[in-house]
């Protein structure tokens, strides 16, 4: 279990919407798309929740990618409205 404010490198780059660093991480397999942090939330939640819809964009087509992870209606609307574009 992680600590509090312990967070993966995907975490935290997915935080800071550096898509390209997260494009890198996914292309070299050297992460778990679907870490959660000390939240419980994956990258995805990160993305979504600082409305980076590129980035998020990125992540729901990776494969491996746990859309069920997401747990709040506004998520599930803001990933529903990303694969719909």
């Amino acid at each position: 279990m992680l600590e509090k404010e312990e967070q993966s490198t995907l975490n935290k780059v997915a935080l800071f919407g550096k898509k390209d660093i997260v494009e890198l991480l996914i292309i070299a397999k050297s992460v778990d798309i679907n870490a959660k942090d000390y939240s419980k939330q994956i990258p995805l939640h990160a993305a979504l929740a600082n409305d980076n819809t590129e980035l998020a964009k990125l992540l729901i087509k990776s494969k491996g990618t746990d859309l069920n992870a997401l747990y709040d209606l506004v998520t599930d609307i803001k990933v529903k409205k990303i694969l719909k574009s």
